[in-house]
């Protein structure tokens, strides 16, 4: 495993100053005990702690935060529910955490288009308590089987098995990109290869 403890970059107590001026000084962490949560995702066995955590509110924080880190050369690791299993939302290079939990609003929910405009810290969970999903959910086990088990060709998903309820501006959306990207239909379920 290649050491990255060189690589790894402090904040000076100007710096950290700075950043608090940007979003509040209770949403910069510092403290080692309210960074911690901060310093692993699920990824088994893995730790990599950033000098501090910036919990903006709002997208114009954001890009101030990034503004004065680019300035600074500051590596910036951006962090949502940090579930991940790759590692992507660990601070290896130390620097800036810049954690969206705090962005959460619902800005928008077209049902008829079935599109949902959300803040980056929005998880499924709130979608599904405010309605904006339309999720077919197979709760026993012989109806998911069911599910699974239909006809797939290649290029080909069986419509029981897409979950959500496609409107029709995203469904000929959906059909202009494959048109695009397909024009002769040789992805179109029935066509024989060479």
């Amino acid at each position: 495993m290649r050491d990255l403890s060189e690589m790894r970059r402090a904040l000076t107590a100007d710096e950290l100053s700075s950043l608090a001026a940007i979003v509040g000084e209770a949403h910069l962490l510092i403290s080692r005990d309210d960074v911690e949560p901060y310093t692993h995702d699920w990824t088994e066995d893995f730790l990599a702690a950033p000098s501090a955590v910036a919990r903006p509110r709002a997208v114009e924080e954001v890009s101030a935060l990034l503004r004065y880190c680019s300035e600074r050369r500051i590596p910036v690791t951006p962090q949502a529910g940090r579930t991940g299993l790759s590692g992507g939302a660990l601070a290896l290079r130390g620097g800036l955490a810049l954690a969206v939990d705090r962005m959460t609003s619902i800005l928008e929910i077209d049902e008829s288009n079935l599109v949902a405009v959300v803040e980056a810290g929005v998880v499924t969970q709130a979608l599904h308590e405010a309605g904006a999903l339309d999720v077919v959910l197979a709760t026993d086990e012989a109806k998911r089987r069911e599910l699974w088990e239909v006809r797939r060709g290649i290029g080909e998903a069986a419509r029981e098995v897409v979950p959500l309820r496609l409107a029709p501006a995203v469904l000929a959306a959906m059909m202009a990109v494959k048109s695009a990207l397909d024009p002769l239909g040789i992805l179109s379920p029935g066509k024989i290869f060479p």
